[in-house]
This record gives structure tokens, C-alpha cells and sequence, in this order.
């Protein structure tokens, strides 16, 4: 095999290898789109899973304060000031997974651009 035959198969190679790796990220990208679709809980930006739970899954306050990483008082003062998404189920405050995440990327977005 001459030089130039083996640059051609090298040059061909490549190419191959690069159409390969377009469609891996294709596949990769439908099958994270098809997972969040159905349950919110797959994000190939942060290497997986983020949560088992489905984003419409409700939450207690105690569940709100430890998925928030913030104590008790200082969610009843969001609440109290209405400055976070909650509703009330009998007497007790219930919280949806989704609401908050949105809530959060709103206060970061609200924070970056200030």
C-alpha cells in the first residue's frame, strides 16, 4: 500500500468515525428528550439522573425544606410573602416539584441579570 492509499483510507476512516459519533449524539439526545418527556427525570447536561420522582410529584414542607436546602422558617416566610409557588391541602402546604424548579431558574435568571 502506497503512501497516498493509506492517507485516503485514513482520511475515509475519519470521516466514518465522525458520522458515527454525530449519530451516537442524535440517539443520545432523542432518548434524554424521550425520558424527560415521560418523566422529568433524566438530564444528559448534568451526567443523568436528577431525580426518580416525577416533576408533577407533590411535596410536603419538610420535603420543600430539604430539597431546597432551607429550614422550616425561613419557607414559612416565602409563603407568608407569597414569593413561592405552594397551595394549601386541608391545613397542610403542599409544594410541586416542577413549580419550584421553574421558581428556581426564574430567581437565578432574575439574579444573573441584575
Amino acid at each position: 500500500m502506497t503512501v497516498r492509499e493509506c492517507q485516503k483510507a485514513l482520511t475515509a476512516f475519519d470521516m466514518h468515525c465522525h458520522i458515527f459519533s454525530l449519530d451516537i449524539l442524535r440517539v443520545a439526545s432523542r432518548i434524554t428528550r424521550l425520558l424527560e418527556a415521560e418523566c422529568g427525570c433524566f438530564n444528559l447536561d448534568t451526567g443523568g439522573v436528577m431525580s426518580r420522582a416525577p416533576k408533577s410529584e407533590l411535596m410536603t414542607a419538610m420535603e420543600t425544606c430539604q430539597y431546597l436546602k432551607i429550614t422550616q422558617r425561613t419557607l414559612y416566610r416565602y409563603l407568608q410573602s407569597r414569593q413561592i409557588p405552594a397551595f394549601k391541602l386541608g391545613k397542610e402546604w403542599r409544594f410541586v416539584r416542577s413549580d419550584l424548579e421553574q421558581w428556581i431558574r426564574d430567581r437565578t435568571r432574575t439574579a444573573v441579570n441584575s
